[in-house]
């Protein structure tokens, strides 16, 4: 926004607009702590599944023990290929999708990091022209008590 179209505007426009920036902003802020909690939320899945392939080793382990008890070692190739073929199967299809998952939470993370920044300069900015304005016309404040006058008188009518 320009400083002629600032100037133009009302100071109760100019609140308005910043109000609805602080709306904005607190928005946001709310968006980047949900994609916080999701992160750790996964950071908590990721965790969990590492203890289940724990517990797949652990049974792989046993697995091994029954092996050495089995009949012939074609058996056991053959049961030990399908264990293989199916953990790998799980774990690079879970890998995937936690690492899609992660790079999504760190997309969208990043774009709201991005637009507060973006916000909180505008914000700033519309502050410092208004600061300005002010300054350089101090028949404002002057308006500005004749309003808050005219106001309390409408409120006590009321």
């Amino acid at each position: 926004m320009t400083e002629k179209e600032i100037k133009s505007l009302s100071r109760l426009e100019l609140l308005n607009i910043l109000v609805e920036q602080g709306k904005e902003n607190d928005l946001l802020k709310a968006n980047l702590e949900e994609l916080k909690s999701n992160l750790e939320e996964l950071k908590a899945e990721l965790e969990e599944k590492k203890i289940e392939n724990e517990e797949i080793k652990e049974k792989f382990k046993n697995f091994e023990i029954e092996l050495n008890e089995s009949g012939t070692m074609a058996e056991a190739a053959l049961k030990m290929n399908y264990i293989f073929e199916s953990a790998d199967k799980a774990a690079r299809k879970y890998l995937y999708t936690i690492k899609k998952q992660k790079k999504e939470q760190e997309k969208k993370l990043k774009e709201a990091e991005q637009i507060k920044k973006a916000l909180e300069n505008y914000i700033y900015d519309v502050k410092t022209k208004l600061e300005n304005f002010v300054e350089k016309h101090p028949e404002i404040n002057e308006l500005f008590a004749l309003l808050n006058q005219q106001g309390d008188e409408w409120k006590m009518k009321k």
